[in-house]
């Protein structure tokens, strides 16, 4: 696909300038800290803490103490070595274990148990940094970034770098404007369709970008570039999704919209929230594309039964039916929860996730994302940044209340109502081996979202812990804390806000296709069938005509090019000109000036000349014989005499 390939460029172009920029495609080096604000915020909050231990424990020490805890921070604003660090903490049962052991010899010299380790990079040089590490260091520095020709500031070139990336993630991770390869994935087998769309490769470019949270947050025209791309692919796909039939072809557009919000968080530098809606998304979805693969393999089940036992709607014209009839068309189907339990309960259970219903997964972490839009909004640290959050903001509103209705009326058009086909009457229920994988997903689909339970909500962070998936990546993404303190806290306004449009999506879906109104008698959609929404709903079903435009402007233009080349440049070029006449007739021209003079003038002139003068000197040879026996014997007489006088003359004078 064009669209992959385009992605692919951007993809090389980020790398290409980074390690132009940097010297190296290593985030962070070997030694070096990856947070040194986290860390430096982490060891001042463990001082304090001794501190106040020291002073509750010893208050004649307390001067003493203050002393020490007053000299420890100067150290860490010069990148001084410090004596205890968070990396102390967590292994104090190892300590504990080797104090026994060293007991003595601690006496003795008074060391401490742990060696000194550096709280930032500063004794680092800027060449032995990371991209991360250099690219703050050049940041304070000023530094211009040369080229050759011309240098640009290090400014200007993090944001090349950040739009090339981009570029590369809207391909990989399918956003306007290089989704439309997405649904078209969806044709492969549908666990592989659970894997690709869930969790694996569409994911690629939001993690990319948040494992280059650093380079995001120092270009605030490229954050604002994604903050807008990710909102408007999350309501565009949102709404694409509430015109179509095909059961996948539904889930495949909701992935592209909730990349959308993962790409838009990216955009408002909520790092931690992006992955945790990544986390969260990736059970939820992966069940509902397994769950699609229950009910379509139901429904061929069913009207394989149907078409076997010779009954059915259509089977005067059974060949005909065959060919037209297709068991992921939600038309096609209605009724199943009756025949599925298992596959309608958890699939109802991905639907809720998905929409964002409390307490399923999806509410946590899609509320954390709208949450810390507001905050950029309010606490942004440019004007960008505070409009991008805005944006984001009302934008993900929209698209939640989309995904809420689309999902509600897959599941009217699926399991509830009557069954619109035989093939669905007859639907069985799938066997253990999908059955079982939709449970444990299913299970993950509630649970899974209290990983990062925030604050200050009924008590939870008490019961599952508060921020843990965040705790988790602290370490290695530096603004994983963009708005703290207020960040990691429930929002109840935010919240109440979202479960109120999702919740009314929902009874706006029941209302217009619930009780048995999910397809007209003529087997159109409810809002098609009204004047008022049928060119809403159209539009929706035409998906925007993404397709069309795609089509028309760049596979088709790419397609022409692609036949201009192959006939002028490989063919006529290259075959006709290069190949015949060049290639072929100069070979031709050369083996012909070849043949004269060095084929025929020398070899086979020393060949023949070869023949001419052994020719030439027989023929004086034969001169010599005359014919007569008289001249034969004086000959051989003269020859005797000859050869005699050379043995006997070296005799005589020896003697």
């Amino acid at each position: 696909m064009i669209a992959n390939r385009v992605g692919d460029f951007g993809m090389l172009m980020g790398i290409f300038l980074m390690f132009w920029t940097f010297g190296t495609l290593d985030y962070y080096r070997p030694g070096e800290i990856a947070n040194v604000h986290f860390l430096e915020e982490t060891v001042h909050e463990a001082h304090e803490a001794e501190s106040h231990e020291a002073e509750d424990a010893i208050g004649g020490a307390e001067s003493e103490a203050d002393g020490h805890e007053d000299a420890a921070p100067a150290e860490d604003e010069h990148g001084s070595l410090m004596l205890t660090s968070l990396r102390a903490q967590e292994h104090s049962e190892e300590a504990i274990a080797a104090e026994g052991e060293d007991d003595h010899a601690d006496e003795e010299h008074g060391s401490s148990h742990w060696p000194p380790e550096y709280t930032n990079n500063d004794h680092i040089a800027t060449e032995n940094l990371g991209v991360f590490g250099q690219a703050e260091r050049m940041l304070e520095e000023g530094v211009e970034v040369d080229f050759g020709p011309f240098s640009l500031p290090i400014e200007t070139v993090i944001v090349l770098i950040t739009l090339f990336l981009l570029l590369g993630a809207t391909g990989k991770s399918a956003q306007i404007p290089l989704f439309v390869w997405l649904p078209d994935a969806m044709a492969g087998p549908t666990p592989v369709s659970a894997l690709i769309h869930a969790a694996t490769m569409v994911t690629a470019g939001v993690y990319m970008m948040v494992r280059s949270n650093v380079l995001y947050v120092n270009a605030d025209v490229t954050s604002f570039i994604v903050t807008i791309i990710g909102a408007a692919t999350a309501i565009m796909a949102g709404y694409i999704a509430l015109g179509q039939w095909d059961i996948k072809r539904v889930l495949a557009y909701s992935t592209i919209s909730q990349l959308g919000f993962m790409v838009a968080a990216v955009g408002v530098g909520a790092f931690g929230a992006a992955m945790f809606h990544m986390v969260t998304h990736a059970f939820f979805k992966a069940l509902l594309f397994l769950g699609s693969g229950s009910v379509i393999h139901g429904v061929e089940h069913g009207h394989h039964h149907v078409s076997h036992h010779g009954h059915g709607d259509h089977h005067d014209d059974h060949d005909h039916h065959e060919e037209e009839f297709d068991p992921q068309d939600m038309r096609n189907m209605g009724g199943l929860r009756r025949n599925m339990p298992i596959t309608y309960l958890t699939y109802l259970i991905g639907t809720l996730a998905l929409a964002g219903i409390i307490p399923f997964a999806g509410f946590w972490s899609k509320d954390e994302i709208l949450a810390d839009s507001w905050l950029a909004g309010l606490f942004g640290q440019s004007a960008l940044q505070q409009v991008g959050g805005y944006i984001a903001l009302g934008v993900l509103l929209v698209a939640a209340a989309f995904t809420a209705f689309y999902m509600w009326r897959q599941m009217e058009l699926v399991f509830y109502g009557k069954a619109r086909t035989e093939a669905a009457e007859h639907a069985p229920e799938s066997v253990p081996s999908m059955t079982i994988p939709l449970i444990i997903l299913g299970f993950f689909s509630i649970f899974i979202g209290f990983i990062n339970t925030p604050k200050g909500f009924l008590g939870l962070e008490n019961i599952f812990g508060a921020g843990n998936l965040i705790h988790f990546i602290e370490w290695s993404v530096a603004n994983v804390h963009p708005y703290m303190p207020q960040g990691g806290v429930f929002n109840p306004l935010i919240a109440i806000i979202a479960l109120t449009l999702g919740v009314g999506a929902i009874f706006l879906a029941r209302s217009i296709y619930g009780n048995g109104k999910a397809v007209t008698s003529n087997g159109r959609d409810p809002l098609a069938a009204r004047p008022t929404t049928g060119a809403v709903w159209n539009l929706a079903n035409a998906r925007l005509y993404w397709d069309e435009i795609y089509f028309r402007f760049i596979e088709n233009p790419y397609n022409r090019a692609g036949a201009f080349l192959a006939d002028q440049l490989d063919w006529n070029f290259w075959h006709d000109f290069v190949h015949n006449s060049v290639l072929t007739r100069g070979f031709n021209a050369l083996g012909n000036f070849l043949s004269s003079p060095v084929d025929l003038g020398i070899i086979d002139g020393a060949v023949n000349g070869v023949g001419r003068l052994v020719r030439w000197f027989s023929g004086r040879l034969r001169l010599v014989q005359t014919g007569y026996v008289r001249m034969y014997a004086i000959t051989v007489l003269v020859g005797v005499v000859f050869v005699i006088v050379i043995i006997i003359l070296p005799l005589i004078q020896a003697g």
